[in-house]
């Protein structure tokens, strides 16, 4: 069997056909675990008066921040400074609790926290539908039982360099289409639109490879500027390992580092996408990012000199096609130990009025920011599509984040 020379590929039915993608708006998630110090990359801080490193260690003098647009950056996250003007920072995402890693990465990556929404991905290619190549990834998003197409980037490598990619996603059309019933005039219109962008595919790999290595960002790069695929989701590289960045011990001058080889990153592919020619401008033009982790880090160090798990706030950066960039919206705080009479301090989301659309001045029309919110705006973002579900029906997009 065929599939046998690929070990790794998935094989999941076909979606109920939408429309097909236009290819001129894009979607990339870059998901990282670990859960990184937002006060070290997108919502850097100065000491407030009445407070000291007991309350809050910050390991960089105020002059330090670089500010860009409205955007401000702790040292972690210089790199994204070139693209301020395109990208927005949401800061003060309440995780509600700490619910380990994997729970609240899944929560912050689908919206949901019920188990029924898959990673945001996804559910932009349910609503919108996927290209012959399906929702390309560099691991296993979660897919909430839902069927849809899938191709990883190591799959659609492999097949590139053995010669073998167009025989590849013709067969994968063929067991999908097959499984959804698909008339046969419109599985012959699939099976050509493959070949053709698994054609077009191979030339766009061959310019990259031809610039240096080859990383997965260039495969999805190369699925988008095809016409392979409109979405896909990109697990970080994490300099040092998957929980590098969990500092629970010895977190100066070691979670600043592994934090700043993640934005590092993140820029390179912002990079990469701003040269890559797509119409009358760059694939970047063309491509909404979502980078995220499961949550920030308490405020001061532990006995460890390390820095626990905070799901009191959290930050989410989104850049590129229909973000309001330049921008910052919503805002942490700090409840020192003397305000907190516990001994600890406590570094919060700030709440947020979504009548006025501006940090809350009290309780009245008081709410914060929760993984659905972000979710419902990535929807907005996208025009609000009626399929577009990974989140209830009445949840409020975050005010100011799409560009209308």
């Amino acid at each position: 069997a065929f599939s046998s020379l690929f070990p790794g590929l998935t094989l999941i039915p076909r979606a109920a056909r939408a429309d097909e993608p236009t290819q001129d708006h894009f979607f990339v998630m870059l998901r990282t675990f670990g859960g990184m110090d937002c006060t070290l990359g997108l919502d850097p801080w100065v000491m407030p008066a009445g407070a000291d490193e007991q309350d809050m260690f910050i390991e960089y003098r105020p002059d330090e921040i670089k500010q860009v647009k409205n955007l401000k950056l702790g040292p972690a996250a210089y790199s994204l400074a070139d693209y301020a003007d395109t990208s927005l920072i949401i800061n003060g995402v309440q995780m509600r609790r700490d619910a380990g890693h994997d729970v609240d990465n899944q929560y912050i990556a689908t919206g949901s926290g019920d188990g029924k929404a898959a990673t945001v991905p996804i559910e932009i290619a349910l609503a919108l539908g996927t290209g012959p190549f399906g929702v390309v990834v560099n691991g296993q998003p979660y897919l909430a039982g839902k069927p849809i197409s899938l191709s990883t980037t190591q799959d659609l490598q492999q097949a590139n360099e053995q010669g073998q990619l167009i025989a590849f996603i013709e067969e994968r059309l063929k067991l999908q289409l097959a499984a959804a019933g698909t008339p046969w005039e419109q599985a012959q219109e699939d099976l050509v639109r493959g070949k053709a962008a698994s054609v077009k595919f191979v030339d766009i790999l061959k310019t990259f490879q031809s610039q240096g290595k080859i990383g997965a960002e260039h495969v999805v790069a190369a699925s988008f500027a095809a016409g392979g695929s409109g979405q896909a989701q990109i697990e970080v590289p994490v300099a040092g390992g998957a929980l590098a960045l969990d500092t629970h011990f010895n977190h100066a001058g070691n979670h600043i580092k592994v934090q700043t080889s993640v934005w590092d990153y993140v820029a390179s592919v912002f990079k990469l996408f701003k040269s890559t020619p797509y119409g009358q401008g760059s694939l970047y033009d063309v491509t909404t990012f979502m980078v995220m982790t499961e949550f920030s880090r308490t405020p001061a160090l532990n006995v460890a000199k390390g820095k626990d798990h905070n799901p009191l706030t959290n930050s989410v950066l989104l850049s590129g096609k229909g973000i309001n960039g330049g921008n910052v919206v919503g805002a942490s705080k700090l409840i020192t130990r003397k305000e907190t009479g516990t001994g600890m301090p406590r570094h919060i989301a700030w709440p947020f009025n979504y009548t006025t659309g501006q940090l809350a001045t009290g309780p009245e029309g008081a709410s914060f920011f929760f993984p659905e919110n972000v979710a419902r705006s990535i929807g907005q973002v996208f025009g609000n599509p009626p399929t577009f579900a990974p989140v209830p029906i009445g949840t409020l997009p975050i005010p100011g984040i799409a560009k209308i």
